[in-house]
C-alpha cells in the first residue's frame, strides 16, 4: 500500500537518506514513494485510499464502510453474515481502490467455495487449501477454517531457567494483541511485573 502513494516533491525531503552508488561513493537519496515505518506513511497512505471513495461517488454502501471502516493500515478485516455478501465484498472492495492505484493482494476468506472467485496471484501465499491452513489477521494468528483467532506463546523458552522482570517483561511483550482479546490474560502478568518492580 506504501509503495503506491507517490510523494510531492516539496515533501521527499522528509525521507532523504545516504547511500552507496555505483562507483561506491556516498550519495544522497530521496524516497519518492511512502515506506514502510515512515511516521507519516501510513496516514498519508490511509488517507489516500479513502480519496478513492470521494473521488467515485457510485460505489456500494457496503464497500464504502469496508474501505471506511475495515482497513487498518494496509490490512482489511471483514466479517459479513452472508455469502452473498461476501462475494460482493471482495470483488467489489479490490476494484474500487484499483481505481486509485491501490492493489489489494494476499486476500483470505475461510470457505473453499469463494476462495474460486480471487485470481490465484491475490490470494494469501499460505494457502493452498482453506482446511488445515493458520494464516494471520492484523498481526493475530487465525485459523481459516475455524473461523477463531488464537495465540501461540511458548512459556518454555522464559521457564527453563530462572524468572527474571527482564524476561517477564519479555514473555508480555512477545505477546501481539492490537484489539485487547487476551487482557484478562496479559493484565495479571503486567501486575506481577508491577508487583516485582516495587
Amino acid at each position: 500500500m506504501y509503495y503506491q502513494v507517490v510523494l510531492p516533491k516539496e515533501d521527499r525531503d522528509a525521507l532523504h537518506f545516504i547511500w552507496f552508488n555505483e562507483a561506491g561513493e556516498i550519495a544522497h537519496y530521496r524516497m519518492t514513494l511512502h515506506i514502510i515505518g515512515g511516521v507519516c506513511c501510513s496516514s498519508s497512505s490511509a488517507y489516500e485510499l479513502g480519496r478513492v471513495l470521494v473521488e467515485n461517488v457510485d460505489v456500494p454502501p457496503l464497500v464504502s464502510d469496508t474501505i471506511k471502516r475495515s482497513f487498518y493500515v494496509d490490512d482489511c478485516l471483514k466479517s459479513l453474515p452472508y455469502k452473498s455478501k461476501v462475494s460482493e465484498v471482495v470483488i467489489d472492495t479490490t476494484e474500487v481502490p484499483s481505481k486509485g492505484g491501490f492493489r489489494l493482494t494476499k486476500i483470505v476468506i475461510n470457505d473453499e467455495e469463494l476462495m474460486t472467485l480471487i485470481p490465484v496471484e491475490e490470494r494469501s501465499t499460505y494457502l493452498s487449501r482453506v482446511k488445515d491452513v493458520d494464516d494471520s489477521a492484523l498481526g493475530i494468528a487465525w485459523d481459516v477454517a475455524g473461523d477463531e483467532f488464537f495465540f501461540r506463546v511458548n512459556l518454555a523458552q522464559w521457564c527453563d531457567t530462572e524468572l527474571t522482570l527482564r524476561k517477564i517483561l519479555s514473555m508480555l511483550a512477545s505477546i501481539y494483541d492490537p484489539r485487547g482479546l487476551v487482557n484478562l490474560v496479559t493484565v495479571k502478568g503486567k501486575l506481577l511485573l508491577q508487583e516485582a518492580t516495587i
